[in-house]
């Protein structure tokens, strides 16, 4: 074997064992990181079992609110669209904004007035507010 050869393959040698150190290396960083991960998701798990329906039930309110806004940003430019005051309408009620839902339906009947379906919301909207 000449010199050339002799160095090629002493070349290839320590370039297996750097790879390899470096493929022990980042398999640890990565098994290590997992493992955190995966402990910490348990514990957080564990210590806040009551307050992520909380934060689910915050989200879906502020949601709501969020939609509330833009139907009202549409009605701004069309005082008249009936998607968007419809939209309005199951907004407010789940938001329990029964005067506003009430205001809006009054609307929704002066638009179409043979729609049985919103004075009969209305009725029930009255009701929930005279108790």
């Amino acid at each position: 074997m000449n010199s050339l050869e002799k160095y090629a393959a002493d070349r290839r040698k320590r370039q297996r064992w750097l790879v390899s150190i470096f493929a022990v290396i980042g398999i640890a960083s990565f098994g290590g990181t997992a493992l955190f991960g995966i402990i910490a998701m348990f514990r957080a798990g564990l210590q806040q079992p009551a307050s992520a329906p909380v934060t689910a039930a915050q989200s879906a309110r502020d949601q709501l609110k969020a939609d509330k806004a833009n139907y009202e940003l549409v009605l701004q430019r069309e005082p008249n669209n009936r998607n968007a005051l419809e939209g309005l309408v199951q907004v407010q009620l789940q938001l329990q904004d029964l005067p506003g839902a009430k205001a809006t339906l009054e609307k929704l009947i002066k638009l179409d007035p043979k729609n049985p379906e919103y004075k009969l919301v209305l009725d029930e909207v009255k009701q929930r507010l005279e108790k």
